[in-house]
């Protein structure tokens, strides 16, 4: 696997270090193999204990600080630990092959409830009326634009030729467009098409059903060469809210139980109801990891090519995020979207899986690399004690974060700072791939989840993580770092 651009966590994060940085003595980030890792899990080793004796031993919580010498690397843990409420912690082989067609009816007839569906012919969703009101629009942006006395010449000259050719744009295609959208009736069987990609030709399996009442279903699910399965549903409301929260997020989140002004006719237990049996009529088991209040947003034209956004004055809507549950544990489940540059292996992040509620039931859904579960390959597997666990993270976590904020510094030239805080560490299943193929193992695994705050001190420009966030997780078979961007 080619990786440039990104620092490399555990041996290559080390190069970036000052000298004066202490070399780990856990086992660091090396390439998963499902052979060795099962070899592995079927051993006994002193280090390692079941499940059950590890309840009794780990501590409720946990406390952990970190400042780097020069004070530009901070990691603190004010966190609770949490394990499965389980007798055995399994694993289990996996590999992505989309959504079945059972599962996917049964998730169409939760969401429509009996109303007609129908899809465009040809994917002819724009008429010659939307047209002539989007021309209209241009029209009126570049009489105003021409009439500015205020605008720089060579900024209006660049305006006005933005929208000169998206006018020309829809001028030149204005023939093609129907009268009306050609309506196709249809049900929740999948149709079959085909790609073409870096990785190889194949068939997809897709279904595209809209309501007259304004939902819609899209549904991609590959089956071979590619991971990019997705599943968006969308109400009539469902524009005002980004389905995909680890997209850029303009609904304003904050966590439930916040002080801000709310209004939904549905209470929190209800709402939550609704968005549970999504996974009870799909047959999964799924459990809620977090939920956050958002208010409406939408982009209203601007001036020329420029767009403003409007927002609700209130909260509108509840957000849930879940993950799914293996014989009583939790998946590990992160925001993260980040690859290495030059990765030609296929795309597989983690699973995704959000379902918003506001005052006219579900608005939307949004649901990304779905695993299916193989063979079971070790029911009751010994794992490595929270004490291993700590100190590997005490270890690996000061070297990693390091090397990423020298990164930073190397890549813009400025000074920067990195700020690390764990707000909890789970005992999960956490999918690791074989390497770039796309088969792979749910392992258990020691997962410090918290907030990630990094950017350079000259600019005064901090990204902030958005939750749930990956600090580092150790392989609780191997003592291994994950790679949550490598996928092992």
């Amino acid at each position: 696997m080619k990786r440039s651009g990104i620092v490399l966590l555990g041996l290559a994060a080390m190069l970036c270090l000052p000298a004066c940085a202490k070399a780990p003595e856990a086992p660091v980030v090396v390439q998963k193999n499902n052979d060795r890792l099962i070899e592995k899990a079927a051993s006994e080793e002193e280090n390692r204990t079941s499940l059950q004796e590890a309840q009794e031993e780990t501590p409720k919580d946990y406390t952990f600080r970190y400042t780097s010498t020069d004070g530009k690397v901070s990691i603190s843990a004010e966190a609770d630990v949490v394990l499965p409420d389980t007798d055995r912690i399994p694993m289990y082989q996996l590999s992505c092959k989309g959504f079945p067609q059972e599962q996917i009816t049964a998730i169409y007839d939760y969401l429509f409830q009996g109303e007609s569906t129908w899809y465009a012919r040809d994917n002819l969703y724009y008429t010659k009326s939307m047209a002539d009101e989007d021309m209209e629009e241009i029209r009126s942006q570049l009489e105003q634009l021409k009439a500015d006395p205020e605008l720089a010449p060579d900024r209006k000259e660049n305006q006005i030729d933005y929208l000169q050719d998206a006018l020309d744009s829809i001028l030149t295609s204005y023939e093609s467009y129907p009268d009306e959208i050609p309506k196709v009736p249809t049900d929740s069987a999948y149709q079959i098409r085909t790609y073409s990609s870096v990785t190889g030709t194949g068939g997809y399996q897709y279904l595209d059903a809209r309501t007259d009442s304004g939902k819609s279903l899209l549904v991609l699910s590959f089956t071979d060469h590619n991971a990019w399965s997705s599943l968006e549903y969308t109400s009539q409301t469902g524009y005002q809210y980004n389905a995909d929260p680890t997209q850029a997020d303009f609904n304003d989140p904050v966590p439930y139980g916040s002080d801000v002004p709310f209004s939904c006719t549905y209470s929190y237990e209800d709402a939550k109801a609704l968005a549970d049996g999504l996974f009870q009529a799909a047959g999964v088991d799924a459990r809620l990891i977090q939920t956050e209040l958002i208010r409406g947003a939408w982009n209203q034209a601007g001036r020329y090519e420029n767009w403003s956004l409007a927002q609700e004055d209130s909260y509108s809507a509840y957000r849930f995020c879940y993950s799914r549950v293996i014989d009583g544990t939790s998946v590990a489940a992160t925001t993260s979207t980040s690859l290495y540059l030059e990765d030609t292996n296929p795309a597989w992040l983690y699973e995704r899986i959000y379902v918003t509620v506001d005052s006219g039931g579900i608005s939307n859904v949004y649901w990304s690399f779905p695993v299916t579960l193989e063979d079971v390959v070790n029911e009751d597997v010994q794992i490595l004690t929270f004490a291993e666990a700590s100190r590997i993270f005490e270890e690996m976590a000061p070297l990693i974060y390091q090397g990423k904020n020298a990164a930073l510094e190397e890549d813009s030239g400025q000074s920067a700072q990195e700020i690390v805080s764990v707000h909890n560490v789970e005992l999960n299943l956490m999918r690791t791939r074989d390497g770039g193929g796309l088969t792979g193992l749910y392992v258990p695994a020691w997962v410090f989840y918290g907030t990630e705050e990094y950017g350079t001190n000259l600019s005064g420009e901090h990204f902030t993580s958005h939750s749930p966030w990956i600090i580092l997780a150790v392989n609780a078979v191997d003592g291994s770092v994950i790679d949550v961007k490598a996928g092992y």
